[in-house]
């Protein structure tokens, strides 16, 4: 028999076993994961340490976006193991990779090639697949029922763990972005591995408990709009005043407060349970006196039923008993309750087989048929023949929307075709954008800091808000979510046409606007795959929608951006030559530029490209939307049953 343990020890055990417990820690995990969305601090120290050029740099920030987003691997380890292997595997991979990243930089290793770093920055960045796969499928299928308010949280804490880090990071090691690169390296892997025995799958609640988690899921966003306001705050106040490293450690402490107030929920959720357990003890203790009192009063009264009264019961039964118990031997010819069924039916079957043909006959009494196949049975040759309905079948059915599908079925239709046309062409271009926000804000003499926490910030929002607004939308009105996917990638081609147009406070406009809509069209299009594929294998296909971000980065970052901006930087170099030869002089601007580029003409007619590129995303969804309508307005019907 187990001991029961003290209060305070019952109570930690209960936190720790906790439902809510699980979603807590999913949080904690994904606060530290999102070290990709802080290339641009480290991205300027990498280029002048290795003496990368634009292009090269664009490339490895490629090779990061390949590792982050291409998860089929995690998505197939999880399918066959669980949560907690997929989460040892990005622990491991994280700390690989970033520490290799920071021995290069810090010359404490000889000069790596461009594709080991390439391959370093890839397995460093690839953890976050991993995390991201083990927290967030792990969650989806925990609760089916909100999962567009779990992704919208998940992946809104992701977005805004940009801005935690950079604010941990100006705590621990001041103004060092080479310093920046081991806190990526040591302290999300640290995190994961402490909550790695917390993160379980559990069954999952029915549609009748979806209300009452909902209330549940928007305590915790009113936590993380509050944590997200800190962090604005801090970042205005850090860009008009020079906050020193003792208030940056203040403020880090108080964030980690914030970071760690949903823990009280989890408490007082498991305090409620233990007293409702309190509770019917006692009810069940006053339960079980009543009845022992009450057998003690019969006792003492005689019970009217005496062991007198109950014999001749007990004697007509055993008689009845000895009456009908048969010896089998010795009525072998009488037929028995059984024996009666065969032979009626044995009766049936002889008027049955009046009306039954000779071979028939022949057949069911057991004997050779005088059929000459039958007397020679010689084995047919199976002649090979098409079977073009089964083929139909592979090719092109595939099973109703919602339903569980395979992966190749998944892959193989036309709505994933969609989805993942639009996600590069929209989170690519936001991609773009994050990259090179280091080098964008040195052409326009910007503090790039505050534009990673800043974009960080608004990330979370649109992650964040996208699901909430898009799961109240569907369930009230009936807005297919995929329309808000096509909405919002619209609304990222206005973002770029603003930074292009280089208007005063355009960078403060343009990366909010781009925030907003790159977290919001990866917290909608991971919802869109999980309803119109099913949960069972959604571990994979949930990485097979991520592949479209590095496609995306490839394309529009390093084949466009960087390629314009190197022209941009070369015209600079050219123009300076030119302007030291007619003063009788050569500038030493010529040499100091050298694979920088100065002013807002470096990134506009990158940034004119990618506005097009949104608004054929943006079309591209519209097209998914008409053919997901009647789907969504079956799952906006069935919502309104269950409230």
């Amino acid at each position: 028999m187990a001991m029961e343990l003290p209060g305070i020890g019952r109570l930690a055990k209960g936190v720790a076993t906790n439902r809510w417990m699980v979603v807590v820690a999913t949080f904690f995990i994904m606060a530290c994961s999102g070290a990709t969305y802080n290339f641009g601090i480290y991205s300027d120290v990498v280029k002048t340490s290795m003496g990368y050029n634009q292009e090269t740099l664009t490339t490895l920030g490629f090779f990061k976006d390949l590792g982050a987003n291409v998860g089929i691997f995690s998505g197939l380890i999880y399918d066959l193991t669980g949560p907690w292997v997929v989460l040892m595997c990005g622990a491991i991979l994280n700390l690989f990779g970033y520490l290799m990243i920071w021995l290069a930089v810090e010359h404490k290793i000889s000069p790596p090639a461009i594709w080991k770093m390439c391959l370093f920055i890839c397995i460093g960045a690839n953890s976050q697949a991993f995390t991201n796969t083990g927290v967030i499928v792990t969650s989806v299928k925990n609760f089916p029922n909100n999962r567009g308010l779990v992704i919208g949280l998940l992946k809104g804490y992701v977005g805004l763990s940009g801005a935690m880090l950079t604010l941990f990071y100006q705590a621990l090691y001041g103004n060092s972005p080479d310093k920046f690169i081991l806190l990526i390296a040591w302290f999300p892997c640290l995190i994961c591995l402490m909550f790695l025995a917390v993160i379980r799958r559990m069954p999952p609640t029915g549609p009748e408990l979806a209300a009452s988690e909902k209330k549940i899921f928007q305590a915790f966003l009113f936590i993380a709009l509050a944590l997200a306001g800190y962090l604005m705050i801090i970042i205005v106040v850090q860009h008009q005043v020079k906050v020193p490293r003792a208030g940056f450690q203040a403020l880090a402490a108080i964030m980690l407060l914030i970071v760690m107030s949903p823990l009280a929920l989890v408490v007082r959720d498991e305090l409620r349970k233990i007293e409702q357990e309190k509770n019917q003890e006692l009810k069940e203790g006053a339960k079980t006196g009543e009845e022992a009192e009450s057998n003690s009063k019969l006792a003492l009264a005689g019970n009217p039923t005496d062991i007198g009264s109950i014999q001749p019961h007990d004697q007509d039964s055993e008689l009845e008993t000895k009456r009908f118990a048969l010896d089998w031997k010795r009525t072998e010819g009488i037929p028995g309750p059984k024996q009666g069924i065969l032979q009626e039916g044995a009766k049936t079957g002889e008027d049955d087989c009046s009306n039954s043909t000779p071979k028939e006959l022949e057949l069911a009494a057991g004997k050779e048929s005088t059929h000459p196949e039958t007397l020679n049975p010689e084995p047919r040759s199976k002649k090979f023949t098409l079977d073009w309905k089964k083929i139909r079948r592979i090719l092109w059915e595939r099973p109703a929307r919602g339903s569980d599908y395979n992966i190749p079925d998944a892959i193989f239709t036309i709505d994933m075709f969609l989805i993942f046309v639009a996600t590069t062409c929209g989170v690519g271009g936001g991609l773009m954008a994050i990259d090179n926000l280091g080098q964008i804000g040195k052409a326009l003499d910007l503090k790039v800091d505050t534009f990673v926490s800043l974009i960080s910030i608004w990330n979370f929002l649109g992650r964040v808000g996208s699901g909430f607004a898009s799961e109240i939308a569907l369930q009230r009105w009936g807005v297919p979510r995929t329309l808000f996917f096509s909405l919002v990638i619209g609304v990222a081609a206005i973002g770029h046409l603003v930074i292009a147009l280089n208007l005063p406070g355009a960078l403060f406009a343009g990366s909010i606007l781009i925030g907003l809509t790159f977290g919001a069209q990866w917290a909608l299009m991971f919802t869109i795959i999980s309803e119109i594929f099913g949960l069972k294998y959604y571990g994979t296909l949930y990485n097979v929608g991520g592949i479209a971000s590095p496609v995306g980065s490839y394309l529009l970052s390093v084949r466009v951006a960087g390629a314009l901006y190197d022209k941009e930087a070369a015209k600079d170099r050219a123009r300076s030559a030119t302007v030291g030869r007619i003063f009788g002089r050569i500038l030493a601007v010529a040499s100091a530029t050298g694979n920088n580029c100065k002013g807002a003409h470096c990134y506009r007619v990158t940034f004119f490209i990618m506005a097009a590129v949104a608004v054929l995303g943006s079309a591209t969804a519209l097209i998914l939307t008409v053919r997901t309508r009647r789907f969504y307005r079956k799952i906006h019907l069935k919502m309104k049953e269950t409230t």
